[in-house]
């Protein structure tokens, strides 16, 4: 290690011909002098490098004169004597997967542990994430949140759990609200908003929060309430089913949106079902020329209806969506309410 430091060292004043120090240590805080913040800032130079290998993991800090940012360890470590606005900052470690950017517009799927959502104790206003950690959406950082984090939809957004968690806007009816993890510049920790799904992130995300990462999503009712619902993996199920599409009436396979209940481009399937006033058959699929699946709707207005009624089976289906998150409808020009229960998606 002390002989990787030392070469890293002599590449550094070949490449750029300014003098740097390189420091080993065995631990980033604790002001012995076998830790980081142990080395006076007096001696201290804009740029050097330190490598501390702790005997479980490995970082590697840059020192940077003028930072002045809080202390964050490990992301931000300052000098326990004199040290001034002189922070280490901890740095990316660049391999070929992560120097790897993807084409515009194209954001990384996967690699995403926990950051599941809920309704929190405020059911009505308030989403709890729960700890993970993922790659953001260009897959440049791994994103790390320790702890569950409770963002409140009914609040603009401000940092920190039990804060507001809105992002543009006042929360609405019937609206469907993309949820994003972000990583802050300044220290690499994460928070979390809402953003109503017509809405760019690009353009609301919070200042000083390059990186994003879409994690999930919450859908309002007609009085600006959150629907309760919880994550099991990458399926959304809703405490009780609800009505995302009144009186359809199609009789060939016609497009049909859900935006309101199925966030866009993110939607694989949905579980849903149906009834009518004859309770006539009704077909769905992910196009407008193939009926993937169908259902028996029955004659009643309510879900529990539909799960109790005595129509031959299925009574409810998992069916595809289109790439857009939506659904071709046939039900032979019957005024047809659709319910749904559960949204799969890919995150």
């Amino acid at each position: 290690m002390k002989r990787f430091a030392l070469v890293l060292a002599l590449l550094l004043l070949a490449t750029t011909g300014q003098a740097a120090t390189v420091y080993y240590r065995t631990a980033l805080t604790g002001g012995a002098a076998t830790a980081l913040d142990g080395q006076d800032g007096a001696a201290l130079d804009d740029a050097d490098l330190a490598i501390v290998a702790d005997g479980t993991d490995i970082y590697h800090l840059w020192l940077d004169a003028d930072s002045g940012a809080a202390e964050s360890s490990p992301s931000v470590i300052s000098p326990d004597t004199n040290a001034g606005t002189k922070r280490w900052l901890l740095q990316n470690v660049y391999s070929v997967t992560s120097g790897v950017t993807p084409p515009s517009g194209v954001e990384l799927t996967g690699g995403i542990a926990g950051m599941t959502l809920s309704n929190a104790a405020d059911t009505e206003h308030d989403i709890s994430v729960s700890a993970g950690a993922c790659m953001d959406s260009t897959g440049v950082y791994l994103m790390s949140g320790v702890a569950a984090v409770v963002k409140q939809i009914d609040a603009t957004w401000a940092a920190g759990t039990g804060a507001g968690g809105l992002l543009n806007g006042s929360v609405g009816a019937s609206e469907l609200y993309n949820v994003y993890a972000f990583r802050k510049d300044a220290d690499g920790t994460v928070d979390y908003g809402f953003l109503d799904d017509d809405d760019d992130i690009a353009t609301y995300k919070p200042a000083g929060y390059t990186y994003y990462r879409w994690i999930g999503f919450a859908v309002t009712d007609a009085s600006s309430n959150i629907l309760n619902f919880t994550m099991t993996g990458d399926i959304a199920v809703y405490k009780n089913a609800w009505k995302c599409l009144t009186g359809v009436s199609a009789a060939n396979l016609t497009v049909q949106d859900l935006s309101n209940a199925a966030p866009t481009n993110r939607t694989v399937q949905v579980l849903v079902g149906a009834n009518n006033s004859t309770g006539s058959k009704l077909y769905w699929g992910p196009n407008a020329t193939e009926g993937e699946s169908s259902v028996n709707p029955i004659a009643g207005t309510t879900w529990l209806g539909i799960l109790d009624g005595s129509a031959a089976a299925p009574l409810i289906q998992w069916v595809t969506t289109t790439p857009g998150g939506d659904i071709y409808i046939d039900d032979d020009n019957t005024s047809t309410d659709i319910w749904i229960k559960s949204v799969k998606i890919v995150r």
